[in-house]
């Protein structure tokens, strides 16, 4: 959802401070190491209308894990003319983890909140920066991803990350230590002392990266990757809202699902192709949003699930 230190791409004092204190051997909050993801052989070409029709062996599961109170203007950019008139104001979006299980295990896409965000508890990030971003946050009791899990008896083989925002990495210490996680190349885990203390990769000892550079490209939604070879789940390279950002396409027992990340966050800014507010790169995320919506209008059969609707 959001980057500590920028607001509508441009970086800010907060993000210009943690940079000095970096330079004076002050920031050295814990960060995994990182390592080229082991990919399965990709395929020299896709033909989406026979992927999409190939027999389902993903199960799919939304798991709802709270809600986040935010700034409108973080999830869509309010400076686009199609928004004119529209004012700033608090909005409440759902955070979600979303289960894949196969044959071969069981798999998130992302992992909502764990405990630490249900009432009476301290959620494991603080800092003055966190409320210009996330104003309040909610979460019923037994919500939270490790609770869900635990009535699934479900234990995930692997995470693949969209990115590494705080909102999408918050359930990692309801996981066991033996989980694998995937992540876009190059993407930041920002953990800043003093201003935005994030403690949920803390166990995590290396990220394994998805290299857009290894990846198949293919028409509209140019680099893609095969995860298991067997054409059930691709990530897409999005880059815009983060660096390495990966949305992903999974042929489920429900038919395709097209899960977009925050390449965007909610249904009207991905009808209207308004990309967000919280961006990296502006003209990035731009393009990732075009794709996914021609993606999406090419392929009507395909449900679109959001960044943080449904």
């Amino acid at each position: 959802m959001n980057k500590p230190g920028y607001t509508h791409g441009r970086p800010s004092i907060a993000l210009a401070l943690a940079l000095i204190l970096s330079l004076f051997g002050l920031a050295s909050c814990y960060s995994p190491g990182r390592s080229p993801a082991s990919m399965p052989q990709q395929p020299d070409q896709v033909h989406w209308n026979e992927v999409l029709q190939r027999p389902p062996v993903i199960r799919w599961r939304i798991l709802q894990t709270g809600t986040v109170h935010v700034p409108l203007s973080g999830m869509m950019n309010l400076e686009d003319p199609k928004m004119a008139g529209m004012e700033d104001k608090p909005i409440d979006v759902l955070v979600m983890a979303h289960l894949l299980q196969r044959k071969d295990g069981a798999f998130l896409i992302d992992t909502g909140l764990d405990d630490s965000f249900s009432p009476g508890h301290k959620a494991r990030m603080w800092g003055p920066l966190l409320r210009t971003y996330v104003l309040d946050w909610q979460q019923n009791p037994g919500q939270d991803l490790g609770s869900q899990l635990q009535r699934l008896q479900i234990t995930p083989e692997a995470v693949f990350f969209t990115h590494l925002h705080s909102d999408h990495t918050a359930g990692v210490p309801a996981l066991s230590e033996d989980t694998r996680f995937y992540t876009g190349k190059g993407d930041t885990f920002y953990n800043l002392p003093f201003i935005y203390r994030v403690t949920h990769l803390d166990g995590v000892q290396t990220l394994q990266e998805i290299d857009c550079a290894h990846a198949t490209r293919v028409p509209i939604l140019g680099p893609v990757i095969d995860i298991f070879g067997d054409g059930s789940l691709w990530a897409i390279c999005t880059p815009g809202h983060s660096a390495g950002h990966l949305s992903y396409l999974a042929i489920t027992t429900d038919g395709p699902v097209l899960f977009t990340g925050d390449a965007s966050h909610t249904r009207k800014g991905f009808e209207m192709g308004i990309e967000p507010g919280w961006v990296d790169d502006r003209e990035e995320a731009i393009r990732s949003l075009e794709k996914l919506r021609k993606f999406a209008a090419t392929y009507p059969q395909v449900r679109v699930v959001y960044g943080h609707e449904l």
